[in-house]
């Protein structure tokens, strides 16, 4: 459990006796959703685009429909119980069942053979499209064998009835529509023939027919062959299959496959979908701070400011040294604003406001330096006498970049070696290194010596002192100099600290004696620079 510092006289009572937001999931479904809604964007892009090269590389099918109407024959005279078998008949289940005869290998190798379709390339391919490069592949791996024709064009071949009706609508996919209207015209014709043949053999076997019902039967059975051969079938009725002929299928100019309407309301609707859900779930399930609202929930201490991240594009500039002074050299940024958040927040305490500010983070990286050099410049800036001292003395990134030629540093006074000198970096703004050019930092020097609290104590006396200190990752010199400062600052960086994180900086920080004057979250995603 954290607890409030109390330190400073005049301190609002923020922390532990305000109440903490409770939000829905939904508020966090639509905060993660304005904070990643450029990586939602890529991600429908991506898909659309996946779609697009399908639609593009993937050959276009056209489709031909011809309609038949199955029609139980009736006798001369209806009786109630031929009303009843009629009525029977136009529920059976065998009407479904006729869909899988119209595809069914047997009256499909007729059509092959008799179209003479058994070496067409379309019967022969393993696959179409971005599928079938991917079948490509694994059948040279597999040993797989080629299609069988029969199996290739039932693929092709589509049967539906429609409603309840008695009306079948049969179609085939081909390369070409002229294709298309013949293949299924055949495969009418066939199953035409297939009936007319069926119904024949049967009359053989019971022997009961007459020659000119014979005749007429064979007659059907010629027209229906010569259909199936020519790819064109007839609108006529053919009372032995009990079929009669709505309409024949003709070549149909718009393409049937891929749908590409289709495809891209599906590419669309799947990216939303799961781009929306990964984002929503991954929300719910992070512990990264995001927001103040995220750190109220589990930290007690107090927000202060939120830094907007910064681009190039805002500096217009690469020079390290332009990061560190842009709160002064931007003054209209809501950057800017940002830190003068953070001074006035420091030097509203009056004489009770603490004089020297170490800032730290959890991990290296997270923008401790700069926030403690913008805040310095921002200090000064407002006229207050302000020294910024380097208090890395491993990493002394603020002193490769402000006194990269530093013949005296913090490290040798701590040591002994040397007097303490102050490097004028603009009007009321001085610099202490972190050590000399070229001098190696011991590993054992301790920040927390008494000579340490005797520098800070000296350099308090007329100024602000910031202390940029190193990540609690790297070192432990932030609690080591916890005691001798008299607030701290923790820098949490947008998305990357996790909360647990904050929590075990700040006790960390206050089992060292310091006291935590406050959190600042630096590159926010929801403000602008």
């Amino acid at each position: 459990m954290l607890y409030r510092n109390q330190n400073f006289e005049g301190l609002p009572e923020q922390a532990g006796e305000q109440t903490r937001p409770n939000r829905s999931p939904l508020d966090l479904a639509l905060q993660a959703l304005r904070q990643h809604y450029k990586g939602l964007l890529l991600w429908v892009a991506g898909c659309l685009a996946v779609a697009l090269i399908y639609v593009a590389i993937t050959p276009a099918e056209f489709a031909a429909t011809s309609t038949i109407l199955l029609e139980p024959r009736r006798p001369a005279v209806l009786t109630q119980s031929d009303v009843n078998q009629i009525q029977q008949n136009l529920d059976s289940p065998q009407i479904e069942s006729q869909t899988q005869v119209i595809k069914s290998a047997r009256l499909l190798n007729r059509v092959i053979r008799e179209l003479d379709l058994a070496s067409d390339p379309e019967l022969r391919s393993p696959g179409r499209g971005l599928f079938g490069v991917a079948r490509d592949l694994l059948t040279d791996d597999l040993k797989r064998p080629p299609a069988v024709p029969a199996e290739a064009l039932a693929d092709k071949v589509s049967v539906r009835r429609l409603g309840q009706s008695l009306v079948l609508e049969i179609s085939v996919r081909a390369a070409t529509p002229e294709k298309s209207a013949r293949l299924t015209n055949a495969v009418l014709a066939a199953y035409i023939y297939d009936q007319v043949s069926t119904k024949l053999l049967d009359m053989r076997r019971t022997g009961d027919w007459l020659q000119s019902r014979l005749d007429d039967m064979r007659n059907q059975q010629e027209a229906a062959l010569n259909s199936l051969r020519n790819g064109f079938a007839p609108d006529v009725s053919f009372p032995a299959a009990d079929i009669r002929v709505l309409n024949s299928a003709t070549p149909q100019a718009r393409k049937a496959f891929p749908n590409t309407t289709l495809i891209f309301l599906f590419a669309t609707s799947f990216a939303l979908i799961t781009g929306v859900g990964a984002i929503i779930i991954g929300r719910l399930l992070d512990r990264r701070a995001w927001t103040e609202e995220d750190l109220s929930e589990t930290i007690t201490t107090r927000f202060i400011a939120s830094v907007p991240r910064v681009r190039g594009a805002n500096l217009r500039t690469d020079k390290k040294t332009r990061m560190l002074e842009l709160a002064t050299t931007h003054p209209s940024t809501r950057f800017a604003e940002s830190f003068r958040t953070i001074r006035n927040e420091l030097l509203s305490r009056g004489e009770s406001a603490p004089r020297s500010i170490g800032v730290v983070s959890s991990r290296k990286g997270e923008g401790a330096s700069m926030v403690a050099a913008n805040f310095a410049f921002t200090l000064a800036a407002s006229g207050a006498p302000t020294v910024l001292l380097d208090g890395d003395l491993h990493t002394s990134a603020l002193t490769r970049i402000l006194a990269p030629n530093a013949k005296v540093g913090l490290a040798g006074v701590l040591n002994g070696q040397s007097e303490l000198e102050l490097i004028h970096v603009r009007d009321s703004l001085e610099f202490v290194p972190s050590s000399a050019v070229g001098v190696s930092v011991h590993p054992f020097l301790f920040i927390g010596s008494p000579a340490m609290r005797d520098i800070l104590e000296d350099l308090t006396k007329d100024r602000i002192v910031v202390v940029d200190l190193p990540a609690l990752s790297e070192s432990n010199d932030a609690v080591a100099v916890a005691a001798h400062l008299d607030a701290i600052i923790v820098v949490i960086e947008t998305g990357r600290t996790r909360v647990e994180e904050v929590a075990q900086v700040i006790q960390a920080i206050e089992h060292g004696k310091g006291s935590v004057f406050g959190t600042v979250l630096n590159k926010s995603a929801q403000e602008r620079f």
